[in-house]
């Protein structure tokens, strides 16, 4: 008797399983490529095109088609301006032999990055002005707090920057 109890609610499990398969679209997950916003467009932008292959590397064919082009934005800094240099890489298709040439990619210091070495060079200047200023900062403020705390002040202290 429960055998036949189990083989019937088995059964019973198989047949819900199946128009519930029947009923349920299952859609593939797609994962979102993260994406940039895209430069201001009041930033001056400079067009720089990459010269592009005069016959196929493959096969040495000159018919050549251009399918597309990449173009990848770099931030420039110009002291006190900056302006976005787009760097374009013709895409080519062979007639012949149907391969697809493209110039390699400009080197970026960060993989992926949009900022230049100017970009890079003046944060460094940057941080290092601020590291220095950092023990004149705290010179001046064991100054204050003894000032506060009623203490002397010698008169090298007073001088020092």
């Amino acid at each position: 008797m429960q055998l036949e109890d189990l083989e019937a609610d088995a059964t019973e499990d198989e047949l819900a399983a199946e128009i519930a398969a029947r009923a349920t679209s299952v859609v593939a997950f797609q994962r979102k490529r993260p994406g940039r916003q895209p430069f201001p467009d009041h930033l001056p932008r400079e067009r720089i095109v990459v010269a592009a292959p005069e016959s196929c590397a493959c096969c040495g064919s000159s018919k050549l088609v251009k399918p597309g082009e990449d173009v990848t934005e770099t931030l420039e800094v110009i002291p006190r301006q900056w302006k976005v240099i787009q760097t374009v890489r013709e895409r080519f298709s062979c007639r012949a032999c149907e391969t697809i040439t493209q110039p390699p990619a400009p080197f970026h210091v960060i993989p992926r990055g949009h900022a230049d070495r100017t970009c890079w060079r003046g944060a460094a200047a940057q941080h290092l002005a601020e590291i220095r200023q950092r023990p004149a900062r705290s010179r001046r403020l064991r100054l204050f707090l003894r000032l506060r705390r009623g203490g002397r002040l010698r008169r090298g202290l007073v001088a020092a920057p």
